[in-house]
């Protein structure tokens, strides 16, 4: 099948997660009033940053059914992606967290998202207070990851999109291939 996007002049973006992490939160939460599980995926052309400083990515939202996990494969194995964003509950209890990150060492470990940067999104439905940097990286054990992997992890909400969001974002931009 090859890679769908060799001659895209966009870059590609993988949005992945467990069910009910967030994912669709993140691409529809300005536009849209109530959201719905993805039941497979949804493909939207988005700027998350005003005033042009980013541009626009094409991100394909994957459902993160437990049937459907197999089949983010078929995405990254035909898709050139330049980065990944992997959103988890962060009101997980500690067998979906420790799934999930199973599934993001995975997809670190992945030959065609090598050279993909990835964005650890902590999306946190409570007010209870977020952790800092370091301790999600912890909680992530990113130190298993290669050196190679560009990576970073935040906590925030997902509902309104924060500053701590757009700074985010702006870093994601920066690092995109």
């Amino acid at each position: 099948m090859g890679n769908l996007n060799r001659r895209s002049t966009i870059p590609q973006i993988l949005l992945v997660g467990l069910q009910g992490a967030g994912k669709s939160t993140l691409l529809y939460a300005e536009i849209a009033d109530s959201l719905e599980s993805t039941q497979g995926y949804n493909y939207e052309v988005r700027n998350f940053l005003e005033d042009g400083e980013g541009k626009d990515i094409g991100i394909w939202d994957v459902s993160g059914k437990e049937a459907l996990l197999p089949l983010w494969s078929s995405f990254y194995k035909n898709i050139l992606f330049s980065g990944v964003i992997f959103v988890i509950d962060s009101d997980s209890n500690e067998q979906k967290l420790e799934q999930a990150l199973g599934k993001l060492h995975h997809l670190t470990n992945e030959e065609e998202l090598r050279d993909a940067i990835f964005l650890v999104i902590f999306n946190t439905k409570s007010n209870k207070e977020k952790r800092k940097p370091g301790d999600l990286f912890k909680i992530c054990s990113l130190e298993e990851i290669h050196r190679s992997i560009k990576i970073r992890c935040v906590e925030l909400n997902l509902k309104g999109y924060s500053e701590e969001f757009r700074d985010s974002m702006k870093w994601f931009y920066q690092n995109l291939i």
